[in-house]
C-alpha cells in the first residue's frame, strides 16, 4: 500500500501510482512539493569529493535515471540494506522506508566527532490520509522523534563522544500523503501520528541493529 519499492543499485526508489503531497529537506526538490517518486542514490565519499555541488550532482543523476521530478536523497549505506515497516491505527495506514548509517553520528548537544564519514539516516514515511501543510510539518516531528527514540535506545557511542548518538549530521525525512482536503493535525494523539510513529520506530530500530551487527560496532 502507498508505494512500490524498487531496488536497482545504486538506486533505491519508492514509486507511487500518482503524485503525493510531500514535505522534506531533501537534497533534490525540498520543501512542499508534489511528486510520485522518492529516490535514494548510494554514493561514496569519493563521489561527493568529486562533486563541486552535491545538489547539481544529484539532480543530474536523477535526470539520467529518468526521474527528474523525484524527491532525492543520497546515502553511503548500501541501498540493498533498507528497512520497511507498516502500521494501521483506526482508519489510517502508514508505511515507511529507511536507510541508516551512523558513521556520521553525533549527539544533538555535542559537537560532531572527528573523522565523521558520509553516513546518514534517510526516511520516507507515507500516511494514507491527506494532511494540511501544518499537519505535514507536525508529522515530520513525529517521524524524527520515532527515529531518535530508536537510535537512542540502541545506545551507540561514537569514539570520543560521551553521549550516545541521537542522529547524524545529514539526516533527512520525507513525509508523504495523498492530495486533497487534509487532516489538520498529525501529532501523537492522532491516528496518522501514531501510525507513522509506530512504523518508523520499528523500521529504525531494526535498521540500527543491523547496521551495528554488519559494521561490527557496539
Amino acid at each position: 500500500m502507498g508505494f512500490v519499492t524498487i531496488l536497482d543499485e545504486p538506486w533505491l526508489i519508492a514509486s507511487f501510482a500518482e503524485p503525493q503531497a510531500m514535505l522534506s529537506w531533501s537534497v533534490a526538490r525540498p520543501g512542499f512539493v508534489l511528486s510520485d517518486t522518492v529516490a535514494w542514490l548510494e554514493v561514496t565519499g569519493r563521489d561527493l569529493c568529486m562533486a563541486t555541488d552535491p545538489r547539481s550532482y544529484l539532480r543530474d543523476r536523477l535526470a539520467e535515471r529518468g526521474v527528474p521530478g523525484a524527491v532525492g536523497m543520497m546515502t553511503s549505506r548500501h541501498v540493498r540494506c533498507h528497512h520497511q515497516a507498516g502500521a494501521r491505527v483506526g482508519r489510517i495506514h502508514a508505511r515507511c522506508l529507511v536507510t541508516l548509517d551512523l558513521s556520521n553520528g553525533s549527539h544533538v548537544a555535542e559537537p560532531a566527532a572527528t573523522g565523521s564519514g558520509p553516513g546518514t539516516i534517510n526516511i520516507l514515511c507515507w500516511v494514507s490520509a491527506p494532511l494540511t501543510r501544518a499537519a505535514r510539518i507536525e508529522l515530520v516531528s513525529i517521524v524524527a522523534e520515532a527515529r531518535t527514540a530508536a537510535v537512542l535506545e540502541a545506545g551507540y557511542h561514537r569514539p570520543g563522544q560521551a553521549r550516545p548518538v541521537t542522529g547524524t549530521g545529514t539526516d533527512c525525512v520525507v513525509v508523504a500523503c495523498p492530495r486533497g482536503a487534509g487532516e489538520p493535525f498529525a501529532g501523537l494523539h492522532t491516528q496518522a501520528g501514531r501510525a507513522a510513529g509506530d512504523c518508523v520506530y520499528r523500521a529504525s530500530s531494526e535498521a540500527v541493529a543491523v547496521w551495528q551487527d554488519h559494521v561490527g560496532e557496539t
